[in-house]
């Protein structure tokens, strides 16, 4: 089941108790505004909002322990991993990924949302890019979709694919020193 079709909404009211018009949320949106105001100690959905759950029984707090798959690290192979760590501490750079582990055969980027590693294989052979594999990141704008290209030519990567729009995004694609693809959007 998508988090769409679980049916979550909220009904946006216009002062007192007339509702205008309902929105629906996914599954996620829902359980934060939930923790939020649990957390705020507040029933602002008493008040402005009422919440439509068509599955009967359903109380708040299960609202919060519904299971939600998020990506959350992703590891590229790499064949020189000195080379690699250069790289990637070189983009990173000013984009909210820190470096939180560099020994042995893997590297380590993370922030609150993402983990990002670059690993000499554990099998010992030499790493390998997929055929069809990319990696993407949502970078948030047009702008730093450019100027993350740019940095990553600068750096040795090779262009998959020049800024301009597709698919109704702005993105970019090149890929790093052991041919990984990765796409950038905004």
């Amino acid at each position: 089941m998508s988090a769409h079709s679980a049916g979550f909404g909220v009904y946006k009211c216009g002062g007192g108790s007339r509702c205008i018009t309902f929105v629906p949320i996914t599954i996620a949106t829902m359980r934060n505004l939930l923790r939020r105001s649990f957390c705020a100690g507040k029933a602002w959905h008493k008040k402005t909002t009422s919440i439509n759950s068509p599955v009967a029984g359903v109380r708040h707090q299960e609202l919060l322990e519904i299971g939600t798959m998020k990506m959350n690290y992703f590891v590229f192979g790499t064949n020189d991993k000195k080379k690699a760590v250069d790289f990637y501490d070189k983009f990173f750079d000013g984009c909210g990924l820190m470096k939180v582990h560099d020994e042995g055969r893997m590297a380590l980027w993370a922030n609150d949302d993402l983990m990002f590693a670059v690993a000499e294989p554990f099998d010992g052979n030499p790493a390998s890019n997929g055929n069809g594999t990319m990696l993407g990141f949502n970078v948030g704008s047009a702008i730093e979709v450019d100027r993350l290209y740019k940095k990553a030519l600068e750096l040795g990567a090779t262009s998959e694919g020049e800024p301009g729009e597709r698919s109704g995004r702005h993105s970019a694609y090149f890929r790093d020193l052991d041919k990984n693809k990765i796409c950038l959007f905004g």
